[in-house]
């Protein structure tokens, strides 16, 4: 009730989630895919990306920005760590800088 308190649709919510935990499961290799192979990293991190974005700005009010230094281009921020920590828990073997980078170009 505390999520609905504060304006949070919990049945999209929900939604958000389950379609996140599929996509995972697709990433992790627990489902199986209709086409041979499985999907292709590009397309497995762009989907969990995409997915990751709107969770982000639905649960942090916020939108998924980053900071870019402009010595070493390297990118930090709150969204950054957040997918960084995603990626990981997915073994998903992409740059998280290029995503990041990728949806922030993107409406989300």
């Amino acid at each position: 009730m505390a999520l609905s308190d504060e304006g949070v649709a919990v049945f999209d919510l929900y939604e958000n989630l389950r379609q996140a935990e599929e996509t995972a499961q697709y990433a992790s290799g627990r489902l199986e895919t209709s086409s041979k192979g499985g999907r292709p990293k590009k397309i497995q991190a762009a989907s969990v990306t995409s997915i990751c974005a709107k969770l982000f700005e639905e649960i942090s009010g916020r939108h998924p920005t980053f900071t870019t230094d402009p010595h070493t281009s390297l990118i930090s921020g709150d969204w950054p760590a957040f997918l960084e920590t995603v990626f990981e828990a997915l073994y998903i073997d992409a740059s998280v800088a290029s995503q990041v980078r990728a949806i922030s170009q993107k409406t989300i």
